[in-house]
């Protein structure tokens, strides 16, 4: 078990330490960080217009939700002896928390959203 949250908190780190290095900081990715796969997921899903929200908050937000998805998939991932099993289970649990975090963060840009109406 010590190993597993091991797992999970240094994956975490390293992820969103890299994304804060080549994304957030970067003026150039930031500004083009609402044309990005979940930033254009999350518009159309929600019917959200982002133009209230900074670019810098959206970049930080994507940088955890990534962080997230990827330190747990992985620490979930290593319960499992089997590869083939590893990399199928890994698969259904990436797409699953996906959804599952994206929506959540659709959810509190709406919510911002009508904050600032």
């Amino acid at each position: 078990m010590k190993e597993l949250i091991f797992t999970f908190f240094i994956t975490f780190i390293l992820i969103y330490l890299l994304y804060l290095i080549f994304v957030v900081f970067r003026k150039k990715k930031q500004n083009k960080i609402k044309k990005s796969t979940e930033i254009m997921f999350i518009k159309k899903r929600y019917k959200l217009n982002l133009n209230g929200i900074s670019n810098k908050k959206i970049a930080l937000d994507v940088a955890f939700c990534n962080a997230l998805i990827i330190s747990l998939t992985l620490a979930l991932m290593t319960l499992i002896n089997n590869f083939i099993l590893q990399i199928l289970v890994g698969f259904i649990i990436l797409i699953v928390l996906i959804l599952i975090v994206y929506s959540i963060l659709g959810n509190e840009y709406r919510k911002e959203e009508k904050r600032n109406v």
